[in-house]
């Protein structure tokens, strides 16, 4: 998306150690280098770090409106 809409390539690519960053042969092929920050360092990733939390709220919240049972 990086590269069609500003005509740039992706240098770096910084996450928590989270499993939906773990693309090590995408990054290979593309070129990317890949960094991850320590464990349980949130304010190394202040906006995304935040953002989950908020989602993950409002999903706990909306399973328990719904009535659902705590293993969902």
């Amino acid at each position: 998306m990086v590269e069609a809409q500003f005509n740039s390539k992706v240098k770096i690519v910084r996450s928590d150690n989270g499993l939906e960053f773990k693309l090590e042969n995408f990054y290979a092929l593309k070129g990317i280098v890949h960094q991850s920050s320590r464990i349980n360092t949130p304010q190394q990733n202040g906006v995304a770090e935040h953002k989950h939390r908020h989602l993950l709220n409002v999903a706990r919240a909306l399973l328990i409106q719904a009535g659902l049972l705590r293993q969902f």
